[in-house]
């Protein structure tokens, strides 16, 4: 059964009440958690990611985003050295990489989330 709900407050019992804007714009849109080589662990809104090389992987976005003006943060779960960044991005991908403190690339496993309106 499809249907709609409209409402511009959502209430809960105890913790209060809050407009659904904050909702839609404050919630992220695409999560994930990958080792390198492309494994993916765990994710929402990820249709794939690409092993482009040691500390390299394009994360490809099962929904497009409607500009590349999104926000998105990130972190290394493996090793107190590791740094990661994000690059090239589009509306459907954008690559990420770990490296360590000497700037070689290195295998690590990261988690990001972003932040943005879909298309």
């Amino acid at each position: 059964m499809a249907g709609t709900i409209v409402a511009d407050t959502l209430t809960h019992s105890t913790a209060g009440s809050i407009a659904t804007n904050y909702v839609v714009n404050g919630s992220a849109k695409v999560w994930v958690s990958h080792s390198d080589a492309g494994v993916n662990l765990t994710n929402f809104g990820i249709s794939s990611i690409v092993d482009d090389g040691t500390g390299i992987n394009t994360l490809n976005f099962s929904s497009a985003f409607s500009s590349t003006q999104f926000i998105t943060g990130g972190t290394c779960a493996s090793g107190s050295d590791r740094n990661i960044t994000a690059s090239s991005p589009t509306t459907t991908s954008i690559v990420i990489e770990t490296f360590n403190t000497a700037g070689s690339n290195v295998a690590s496993t990261s988690s990001q989330a972003f932040h943005g309106d879909l298309a």
